[in-house]
């Protein structure tokens, strides 16, 4: 009888493992276009808005601090601490997958992942709130 027992738990925990390894997305969040419209997103040294397919990104560079996407595109060489960027672009194009957001403009290719519903991160793990734009 102990032996029907254990072997039943082997089977039920085999099943709850494959259940929880699928392929779904494990946040159960799902990006949509809708959710980077009209909101400012803001993490310690840059901050973008998207209105009406025009993305508006302000920030700032600093040596001393961990890096971020904005970093690589902006100054791909280095930079000197607190140099400033504020780059508009039009004609903005977001697509998106599972929890996953990339935009691209002229020039601009960027990838964010959504982590909450008002927190998005960048490629390198780097957290922007989301603040709705009234």
């Amino acid at each position: 009888m102990k032996k029907w027992i254990y072997l039943w738990g082997i089977c039920i925990l085999s099943v709850l493992l494959v259940v929880g390894c699928s392929n779904e997305s494990e946040s159960g969040l799902v990006a949509k276009k809708e959710d980077l419209e009209n909101s400012l997103f803001k993490s310690d040294r840059y901050q973008f808005t998207l209105i009406d397919n025009k993305l508006e990104v302000i920030g700032h560079y600093n040596t001393m601090e961990k890096e971020y996407t904005f970093d690589e595109i902006y100054f791909p060489e280095g930079g000197s601490t607190n140099t400033k960027v504020w780059k508009e672009y039009d004609n903005v194009k977001v697509k998106t997958d599972a929890e996953n957001y990339s935009i691209t403009a002229d020039g601009l290719s960027i990838t964010f992942k959504k982590f909450m519903n008002h927190i998005i991160t960048d490629e390198e793990g780097n957290e922007f709130i989301k603040i709705k734009l009234e």
